[in-house]
C-alpha cells in the first residue's frame, strides 16, 4: 500500500519527461507571412504565331507581385522539417506590344498590363543551423499556383468576365491604338527554394519567431513556342499567364509550441 503514491509519483514524472522529451524533439509553429517580388513571362524563341497574324513579336512580360497568407511549421530536433504555406498573390506584368505593316514600319504601339490573382502553396523541406540569435533556414520544394478566376480556354464567360481582360495603355505616337486582349490561366507547379533567416524574439514565456527569406520559383519547363502562349480566339489575343519566373521576399511572424 505504501508503494502506490511513490509509483504513482514516479508516473508522473515519466509522463512529464517524456512529454518534455517529444516537446524537444517536434516543434510545431504557425503564423502569417507577407511577401513581395517581381514575375516575369520570358520571350520565347519560337515566334511562329497563329492566324490571323496580330502583333510581330511576342515580347517578355515582367512586373510586382504582392500578398500574403499563413504558413504551418513543423520543426524535428530544431534543425530539420517541413513547412507549408497558402498565399494569396496578385501578379502583374507588363510589356510593349508593336504592330507592323507588311513592310516592317510600325503602325502602332502600346503597352498590354496583365494581372493573375491565385493562390500560391509552397511546400518545402527546410534546414536550420541554430547561431543563438538567429537560425540561418534553407529549403526547397513544389510550389502549387491556382488562379482564382476562371479564364481557363473552356470558361464560356472568359470574354465577359472582367478578371480575364487585359489593360491596354497606347503610347504618346499612336493615341488611339485599340485592341482586345486577355488572359489565359490554368493551374501550375514550380520548383521553389531560398534561404534566409530566423529571429528569437526575447521573451521568456512564449517562442516568438520572425522569419525572412528571399525565395525564387521557376517552371521547370517553360514552353519556347509562342504557339503554346498566345492564342486568337473571338478577335481577342489571349496571353497564357503561368509566370516562368518568380522572385520575391518573404517576412513573417509565428508562435511554435
Amino acid at each position: 500500500m505504501k508503494l502506490r503514491p511513490f509509483l504513482g509519483v514516479l508516473g508522473a514524472a515519466v509522463l512529464s519527461s517524456s512529454s518534455a522529451l517529444a516537446f524537444d524533439i517536434v516543434t510545431i509553429g504557425a503564423g502569417a507571412q507577407f511577401q513581395a517580388g517581381a514575375v516575369g513571362l520570358m520571350k520565347p524563341d519560337d515566334q511562329t504565331a497563329p492566324s490571323p497574324i496580330g502583333p510581330e513579336d511576342y515580347p517578355g512580360f515582367a512586373g510586382l507581385s504582392l500578398g500574403g497568407g499563413g504558413f504551418v511549421d513543423v520543426r524535428f530536433l530544431h534543425v530539420v522539417g517541413i513547412e507549408f504555406g497558402v498565399l494569396h498573390m496578385t501578379d502583374r506584368g507588363a510589356a510593349e506590344i508593336k504592330i507592323s505593316d507588311a513592310v516592317g514600319n510600325t503602325i502602332s504601339k502600346f503597352d498590354v498590363k496583365l494581372k493573375q490573382n491565385a493562390l500560391h502553396m509552397p511546400l518545402y523541406l527546410k534546414g536550420a543551423i541554430p547561431t543563438g540569435v538567429a537560425n540561418i533556414v534553407g529549403f526547397v520544394g513544389p510550389e502549387f499556383v491556382v488562379p482564382l478566376a476562371s479564364c481557363k480556354a473552356d470558361a464560356a464567360d472568359r470574354f465577359t468576365n472582367p478578371d480575364c481582360a487585359a489593360e491596354i495603355v497606347p503610347d504618346a505616337q499612336f493615341p488611339n491604338a485599340t485592341g482586345n486582349y486577355g488572359i489565359r490561366t490554368k493551374s501550375s507547379v514550380l520548383v521553389s527554394g531560398g534561404i534566409g533567416f530566423e529571429f528569437k524574439l526575447p521573451i521568456p514565456a512564449v517562442d516568438i519567431r520572425i522569419p525572412f527569406s528571399i525565395r525564387v520559383a521557376g517552371d521547370p519547363k517553360p514552353s519556347e513556342k509562342r504557339i503554346e502562349r498566345e492564342f486568337h480566339e473571338g478577335g481577342r489575343v489571349e496571353y497564357q499567364t503561368n509566370w516562368q519566373l518568380q522572385g520575391h521576399a518573404n517576412l513573417g511572424v509565428g508562435v511554435y509550441f
